[in-house]
This record gives C-alpha cells, structure tokens and sequence, in this order.
C-alpha cells in the first residue's frame, strides 16, 4: 500500500506541475495574440510613414511583405500536400 501512496503523490506533484505549465502557456497565447493586435493597428500608422519617406518604416513594411509572401507560400505548399495527400488516398 505504501508504493500505490507514493505513486500517487508522485502523480499529483506531476499533474500540479502539468496544469501550472498550461496555465502558463495559456498566459503566453493571451500576451502573444495581444501583442499580434497592437502590431495589425500600427501597420497603417508605418505604412503612411512609409509613403512620407521614412526609412525605418519602409524597411518594416518591406519586412512585412516578405512575411506575407513566405505565409502564403507556405499556405499554397500545406494546399498542394493536402490536395496529393487526397488523390493519392483516394
């Protein structure tokens, strides 16, 4: 009976440990969408200054653009292995 005891505090502190560690990576999604929404609403704000010249702004919206094509590529990739992934179980 005293190794059933063991185990089973040996799996609450691991179930404690578990749920504390996904508590925590909920608090990070929250902060990381949160800081994802403020950068959306500064993207007009550097993009004018962009168009006014400014130098660091161009090279953001340049940098932005650059992520907006890698993130469709990928998409069209994840689309084309999807649609042969399809066909080929079909």
């Amino acid at each position: 009976m005293a190794t059933r005891s063991k185990v089973s505090e040996t799996q609450k502190r691991n179930w404690e440990k578990r749920r504390a560690g996904l508590e925590q990576l909920s608090a990070l999604k929250a902060t990381h969408k949160r800081v994802l929404e403020v950068m959306l609403m500064m993207v007009p704000l550097v993009e004018r200054q962009a168009h006014q010249g400014d130098p660091l702004a161009r090279y953001l919206v340049d940098e932005l653009e650059v992520a907006e094509t890698a993130r469709k590529a990928e998409h069209v990739a994840a689309s084309g292995l999807i649609a042969e992934h399809e066909s080929s179980t079909s």
